[in-house]
């Protein structure tokens, strides 16, 4: 009897055992509702947590399951999730073809671009097909508050900032709009020749790498990038690139017959890239300027990538100091603008310049930031460790003509608000980061 009671108590004890080693392979997940936390209660949410995904209103919060019952109980949640790892959970882009798609899958959070999702089982085929793409933990993905005070403005940037002439950005942007920029129009040629003819005539180099493109349906054509540059005075070999892509296409990715003027997606932000050219282009800058038009992006970012490409291969991508692309930045269903500043967690050290800048030279504009990168022509260079970062304004996924022959200046509405907005803060950053020399007073700049 005692030998059998000495069995059963280690029975007992190991099933005990076990039942308490089985959470420490096992946690569970909440999402929480975080628009009513303080600074304080994040932190030490996210101190006890096994680990955390921060997308600024709503915090995903993983830990040992009495943990997560005891935040469920004392804060507003959007339920629980069992016995889960960081790969339980993906991020969906919005972008491109990735929004146009017929499969989505529920949201759990909206996440700046995208969507937080659940990971389908079969991740690998799904990813091809929606755009999925894995989390990763412990990282404040979005944030949406302002922070940033407004300082001094310097007073030799300031002339500068104040050249933007929204209407002859916005006359741009319209001209770019009369084409049918797909890139197997042929009509892409001749916004690819105004391109070169204007960043020409403001004296600067320009060049036209060419690449291919392939697309269902209608085979391989043969487009170009267009790429002016103005030479640094004393760092010649450190270069700030500025870019956007020219190419636009409508719901029907390849067709070149229907309209596709693009005139939001992307004339805004190849616009942007040459009024800037032409407000530094007569100055000093001690880095080199590079402006740069990209086709291809439509189809699967080919002009971005076939130029990253090149400067790897040619062992000069170490040249790159930062890269901002712009794409989609006229639009703004309101006269509250915003603006959303897109870059990797490793490369993050780019976002606090763009953010004091918009405090100082576009005070009122919303600033967004996102670590969860994708879709657009940043990536290439992102992918490749350069200093990235895109400026796009965050009403983009709601904009009603996305990706249709709608897409004519006349819907873009706010434009001259939003657009200028968005130049003034990338420009302060800009001419900062290249070194331009900038005369004392406005009467210099005349």
């Amino acid at each position: 009897m005692r030998g059998y009671r000495f069995v059963a108590t280690l029975l007992i004890l190991f099933v005990a055992f076990a039942a308490d080693a089985a959470p420490l392979g096992h946690v569970d997940a909440v999402l929480l509702d975080a628009s009513q936390l303080t600074r304080i209660e994040r932190s030490k949410i996210k101190a006890e947590a096994a680990w955390w995904l921060d997308l600024d209103t709503r915090i995903l919060v993983a830990a040992a399951p009495k943990d997560i019952a005891r935040l469920q109980l004392s804060h507003p949640n959007d339920g629980v999730f069992k016995n889960v790892t960081p790969a339980s959970f993906a991020y969906q882009s919005m972008a491109c073809d990735e929004r146009d798609a017929k499969m989505r899958l529920p949201v759990l959070a909206k996440a700046g671009r995208g969507n937080l999702v659940l990971t389908p089982r079969n991740f690998a085929g799904y990813r091809a097909v929606s755009g999925l793409l894995a989390i990763t933990p412990n990282q404040q993905v979005i944030s949406t508050a302002q922070r940033t005070r407004s300082k001094a403005v310097d007073p030799t940037l300031q002339p500068l900032i104040a050249r933007i002439r929204p209407t002859r950005w916005f006359s741009d942007l319209s001209t770019l709009a009369t084409w049918k920029r797909n890139s197997f129009s042929p009509e892409i040629d001749l916004a690819r020749d105004w391109l070169v003819g204007e960043f020409s005539g403001l004296g600067l180099s320009v060049s036209t790498p060419s690449f291919n493109v392939t697309g269902s349906g209608v085979g391989t054509t043969q487009i170009e990038n267009v790429i002016a540059t103005l030479p640094g005075t004393t760092l010649p070999n450190e270069w700030i690139l500025v870019g956007a892509h020219y190419d636009s296409r409508n719901i029907n990715l390849n067709n070149i017959i229907n309209p596709s003027p693009g005139a939001e997606d992307n004339a805004s932000g190849c616009a942007a890239v040459l009024e800037l050219a032409r407000l530094l282009a007569d100055l000093r800058p001690k880095r080199t300027l590079k402006f740069m038009c990209f086709g291809g992006e439509e189809q699967n970012l080919y002009g971005s990538e076939a130029y990253a490409a090149t400067l790897s291969a040619n062992g000069d991508l170490a040249k790159i100091k930062l890269a901002v692309i712009m794409d989609m930045i006229g639009y703004s269903s309101t006269t509250a603008l915003d603006v959303l500043l897109e870059t990797s967690s490793a490369l993050s050290a780019v976002l606090p310049q763009f953010q004091q800048a918009a405090a100082d030279y576009s005070p009122g504009m919303t600033v967004t930031t996102s670590l969860q990168p994708f879709g657009s022509d940043h990536i290439p260079f992102i992918n490749r460790g350069v200093p990235t970062l895109l400026l796009i304004e965050n009403e983009w996924d709601s904009y009603p003509h996305y990706h249709k022959a709608t897409d004519i200046p006349a819907n873009v509405t706010n434009a001259l608000l939003q657009g200028p907005a968005i130049m003034r803060m990338q420009l302060a950053v800009i001419a900062a980061r290249a070194e331009v020399e900038l005369p004392l007073t406005a009467d210099g700049f005349e």
